[in-house]
């Protein structure tokens, strides 16, 4: 399919083979995800502001150091929702059918999470369909390549397969081992906050303060590193499990490189699929918007690209550049209210500070 075919049949193959609410779902995913990300970077922010006593306040220190363990806590959280969305986004993508996936995202549950974590932990999860490569036949056909450029284009693909599988890896593993301290914040707050080490260990590398989290499992959670039988106090004797969150610098630099591997994997599967849709489910590549507002093609490689490599690569992507189609994702989403509806949502927002439209079904 040529590029002014494209144009003309993308709208209508959006909407019958992925449909708009699914188009526009993950595109505010993909967005929102970096908005989430720069807020949790704000917090770091305000956390160094509070370290460096940059920040004036009338708390005690005891006060001071449970307010910044929250802080983190809430960071925290924050990167944990944005895990469970995109697991769930994950789920749906590695589907054979791309339909429905706003309805999936929009309530999902932890069964889904989880089941998604097993097939992925057990290799049942094609890496290739949830980031969204192109059908290389398809890319063959319509771009003019010859065998040895499809070939490149199979090694450039299957290489970037290892680095984002590697990655999603990571986060999964991020998302386990934070589990019970993410859920004791959304449920029940059994926190006990401000610990500090009583005895001085053999290391002296150790966080200036901790954070824990009081848990009662019926299964030993998988991120369980140590297995004790002491009798503890009556009053703790329920909670079976303790998850303990360290307030160091390390700490801070695990949230980084993680949120950095969010970042990137999103923008780059939301981008993928979104072009597939665009494009027809025919040829395209995988390019993301630059700085400067222009369209680059970009890959994720296990390892730096020979000169060579990229030689024999740039003028097979020029091919393919020239065939893509995509649209410009920018919503201009508008409210046509009448006057007395305007009035009713002004009054709401005047007396619960918050409006809820509710659109019923024909």
């Amino acid at each position: 399919m040529r590029l002014e075919e494209k144009r003309e049949k993308a709208p209508y193959f959006i909407a019958n083979e992925l449909g708009w609410a699914s188009y526009v779902s993950m595109e505010l995913f993909r967005f929102n995800v970096q908005i989430m990300i720069s807020v949790v970077e704000l917090e770091g922010i305000l956390l160094k502001k509070l370290e460096n006593n940059e920040i004036k306040h009338t708390m005690s220190e005891e006060q001071l150091i449970r307010v910044k363990q929250f802080i983190l806590l809430d960071s925290l959280s924050k990167i944990m929702i944005i895990i469970e969305g995109l697991l769930v986004l994950c789920s749906a993508l590695s589907r054979v059918s791309r339909k429905n996936i706003s309805s999936k995202m929009m309530r999902y549950t932890q069964e889904q999470i989880d089941a998604f974590i097993k097939r992925f932990k057990r290799g049942k999860a094609s890496i290739w369909r949830i980031a969204g490569f192109p059908n290389l036949g398809m890319l063959q056909r319509n771009c003019g390549l010859d065998d040895e450029e499809r070939k490149l284009l199979w090694k450039l693909f299957t290489d970037s397969c290892l680095v984002l599988k590697k990655a999603l890896n990571d986060i999964i593993d991020f998302y386990q081992n934070n589990r019970v301290l993410y859920q004791k914040f959304k449920h029940g707050l059994t926190i006990i906050s401000g610990y500090k080490l009583a005895m001085q260990p053999a290391t002296t590398n150790i966080p200036s303060s901790f954070l824990c989290a009081l848990d009662h499992r019926l299964q030993e959670p998988q991120s369980t590193c140590v297995k004790v039988t002491d009798d503890t106090a009556p009053q703790f004797q329920w909670f079976n499990t303790i998850s303990i969150l360290p307030y160091w610098e390390a700490t801070f630099k695990k949230y980084s490189a993680i949120m950095s591997d969010i970042r990137k994997f999103v923008n780059h599967i939301v981008n993928n699929h979104l072009l597939w849709a665009e494009n027809c489910g025919e040829d395209y590549f995988p390019i993301e918007k630059q700085v400067d507002g222009k369209l680059a093609p970009t890959i994720y490689t296990t390892e730096s690209l020979s000169q060579e490599f990229i030689k024999k690569l740039e003028p097979v992507i020029h091919k393919i550049m020239a065939n893509i189609y995509t649209i410009n994702r920018v919503f201009a989403f508008e409210l046509n209210l009448k006057e007395k509806a305007l009035e009713r949502i002004l009054k709401c927002m005047q007396s619960d500070q918050v409006a809820t439209i509710f659109r019923s079904e024909v």
